[in-house]
């Protein structure tokens, strides 16, 4: 009779309930952090209708694109320092590169545009889409990057893909062990 009124297995003090809370609160703080880092290490970073004004750079003659002079290639934001592994690395060459105006139609590549990957370059063509009036002056530019911290190993995206997996899995442990479930199953964990 003693051993049955001394079984608290399931019992669950407002303490405990405290800091399971606390401790998920927490986790799920870190949880987002450790996985936009994980997705740094594993993926080409996208970026989303990065604008240039034309008219602003001095590239328009006439309304026309002058393409003999460099103030028409555009550069884009996220390009690699001088000595970076990133910019001789070809699998981290711009990716996905779709050039538009300001009202979203898409201009056709070596027509339009001319994209060099390798150094992060889009240099302009005269063409009627690209014309002041053609472009609405702006260039809204979309493409994907390596980003800094960037694993160029497939083995090495793939471990570190697992960042992530282990610290939910350090989460749920966490709740299981404070939460004392691990003791409901009879099974000890020390």
């Amino acid at each position: 009779m003693k051993n049955i009124l001394n079984n608290k297995k399931g019992q669950l003090g407002v303490g405990k309930i405290v800091i399971v809370f606390m401790g998920i609160i927490v986790a799920f703080a870190l949880l987002v952090p450790i996985f936009n880092t994980q997705n740094q290490l594993t993926d080409k970073q996208p970026v989303t209708d990065e604008t240039y004004n034309l008219s602003s750079r001095g590239c328009y003659v006439g309304g026309e694109v002058n393409e003999s002079v460099a103030l028409c290639n555009v550069t884009v934001a996220a390009r690699y320092p001088t000595g970076d592994w990133r910019a001789s690395d070809s699998q981290c060459n711009l990716g996905s590169v779709v050039i538009t105006n300001a009202t979203g139609t898409d201009l056709v590549l070596d027509t339009d545009y001319e994209s060099y990957a390798g150094t992060g370059i889009i240099r302009m063509l005269n063409t009627t889409s690209t014309n002041s009036t053609g472009l609405g002056d702006n260039v809204l530019m979309d493409y994907n990057y390596c980003a800094e911290g960037y694993n160029n190993n497939g083995g090495s995206r793939s471990v570190a893909g697992l960042i992530g997996l282990f610290a939910a899995l350090a989460l749920l442990g966490f709740v299981l062990e404070a939460t004392g479930i691990t003791n409901w199953s009879g099974m000890e964990f020390r």
